[in-house]
């Protein structure tokens, strides 16, 4: 698997100028959370580590029972998040096993890495051959 990697690793370093690795703010605000509805309850299915969901407590299984004081039954917080910013605090009761408890916290901003690869300023037929083919998803690890 090592050597797999490594031979990946060369191959776009051979093809590629550069390969952008530096982690960049994604727009809007970030919790780290995943939910689904099941039975007019919203439920926790995914907390990202170290997101400002985990850090306030929220963990899988958990149900969030209020959002700002108001019932979250089939609540989306995919459609809440567009409106909200990095910094802005948002506040909720979620059922923790047999637990009710209120958690407040401030959302995050979510860092990703692009991986965008920039070519070659002169490639090599082989070169391009590599780079073309791995941008248009024709070459595999």
């Amino acid at each position: 698997m090592k050597s797999t990697i490594c031979s990946f690793y060369f191959l776009l370093l051979y093809c590629c100028n550069s390969i952008d690795l530096e982690p960049k703010a994604v727009p809007g605000a970030w919790l780290g959370l995943t939910t689904r509805v099941a039975k007019d309850s919203t439920v926790v299915t995914a907390v990202e580590y170290d997101s400002p969901a985990w850090k306030a407590g929220l963990r899988r299984r958990n149900f969030i029972l209020e959002v700002y004081n108001e019932p979250a039954k089939s609540f989306s917080f995919a459609n809440m998040i567009p409106d909200q910013f990095p910094g802005d605090e948002i506040e909720l009761m979620v059922l923790q096993g047999q637990e009710k408890r209120y958690l407040r916290f401030v959302m995050g901003k979510k860092m990703e890495r692009s991986f965008k690869m920039s070519p070659l300023a002169n490639p090599g037929k082989l070169q391009r051959a590599i780079y073309e083919g791995w941008v248009n998803g024709k070459v595999s690890p």
